[in-house]
């Protein structure tokens, strides 16, 4: 069994992924799917920076991560803005985990949305305030 973490920083760089996630799904992620079964999880950012073309366009990228959807992959979030460092305060933890969370179930039509932490390693302190956003699924 072989397992897959992609972690999609460049998801939220809106003029990339076209390019991108595009490039990959077809050359790698279908014809893996198709030869070996392969399935991974990807875990996109959602960007928070309109002026700096940070940001998700759903109208692009809603299609490209039902793309992967449909080839039993999983779709998780991989916080909002991607922070280099997450020992954050818990205001700023819940925009960057919960509100991430909730975009992705609202813009994608899902119930269930996984993690990924992105950036330094947390501490056990943080972990344990992160808890509540990944509760009903798994935080890689």
């Amino acid at each position: 069994i072989m397992t897959m973490r992609n972690d999609c920083d460049q998801s939220m760089y809106v003029e990339e992924v076209p390019t991108l996630h595009n490039d990959f799904l077809n050359t790698y992620t279908k014809s893996w799917y198709q030869k070996y079964n392969f399935v991974g999880a990807y875990y996109v950012n959602i960007g928070h920076d309109i002026p700096e073309s940070e940001y998700t366009n759903w109208a692009v990228s809603k299609p490209i991560y039902e793309a992967y959807l449909e080839l039993e992959n999983e779709l998780g979030s991989h916080s909002y803005t991607h922070p280099h460092d997450i020992n954050l305060a818990s205001v700023d933890l819940a925009f960057q985990f919960g509100t991430a969370i909730d975009v992705i179930k609202g813009n994608m039509s899902r119930t269930r949305v996984a993690s990924a932490q992105p950036g330094a390693t947390e501490s056990l302190e943080v972990a344990k305030k992160m808890e509540q956003w990944h509760s009903d699924t798994y935080f890689s």
